[in-house]
């Protein structure tokens, strides 16, 4: 189930200590966010999945590691 975007403004993601660190703001008159809503607060939900599609990848196989150019 996709709940939100970045891009719309109710999706924040940054860097921490520890990895990824995010807020949702699910829309509480949609049907997804009420569902997402609802499963949050009966603890149905115990972990997350984010999706990433980077703009520009290359791979490099000497590095054996991805890099991105800029």
């Amino acid at each position: 189930m996709k709940i939100d975007r970045v891009g719309k403004g109710n999706l924040t993601l940054k860097p921490d200590s520890i990895g990824l660190w995010y807020s949702i703001k699910p829309n509480p008159e949609s049907p997804t966010g009420q569902e997402a809503l609802a499963t949050v607060a009966r603890a149905d939900v115990s972990q997350v999945s984010v999706s990433f599609s980077p703009w520009i990848e290359e791979w490099d196989d000497m590095c054996h590691h991805h890099t991105r150019p800029g």
